[in-house]
């Protein structure tokens, strides 16, 4: 790792542990997801990354989204398996309010259409052709409509005040689709209205 790579990753680092917090809501985490992000830069020749800073955003998103998800998984096998006792309700508690604070930032971010579509992509792993009949849209509408809601959802301005019904409604359907495999028509219409 050559001076240069370690300087731009250096530059970014403080914007990137945002970012990383903007997903997940919890500081340890997002410097853990930063740091693994350092990790991954070490292995990257610079050379042949030409957008060193989207590069880096883009690792570090994916990142917290991934974490968000490993923790959901980690609470949803405790409960399946009845280990309740187990969980840590901290944790538990933390995990909602880092779900919930980046589902605030989704809703002030995007418009309905692209709440779904960002959601049903980037956290539950629809594929555009699937979010592109769900949406009613084109399979290249849908990959537009997921591409555009990643950046305004990384450039972390509010858009939007969704109403605390709209919050509340979303956040139950999410949990409701996360934790028990719910109906992800529902999670879609939800963020839609």
């Amino acid at each position: 790792m050559d001076d240069q790579a370690v300087a731009e990753f250096a530059a970014h680092r403080r914007q990137l542990v945002r970012a990383a917090y903007r997903v997940l809501g919890d500081n340890s985490r997002a410097e853990d997801v930063v740091q693994e992000a350092w990790l991954r830069w070490t292995r990257v020749d610079p050379g042949t990354v030409r957008n060193p800073r989207g590069f880096l955003y883009q690792t570090v998103t994916r990142l917290a989204i991934d974490e968000l998800r490993k923790v959901a998984v980690r609470n949803e096998v405790a409960v399946a398996s009845g280990e309740l006792s187990t969980v840590d309700p901290i944790e538990g508690v933390e995990l909602a309010e880092s779900v919930e604070g980046a589902l605030r930032l989704v809703m002030q971010s995007l418009s309905p259409v692209e709440r779904a579509a960002f959601l049903l992509h980037e956290v539950f792993g629809f594929s555009n052709a699937e979010i592109a009949s769900i949406t009613g849209r084109t399979d290249h509408a849908a990959r537009q409509l997921v591409y555009r809601a990643r950046r305004k959802v990384r450039a972390g301005r509010p858009r939007y005040e969704p109403t605390r019904q709209q919050e509340a409604a979303i956040l139950q359907r999410f949990q409701e689709v996360a934790t028990s495999g719910g109906d992800f028509l529902t999670l879609a219409a939800a963020c839609s209205s």
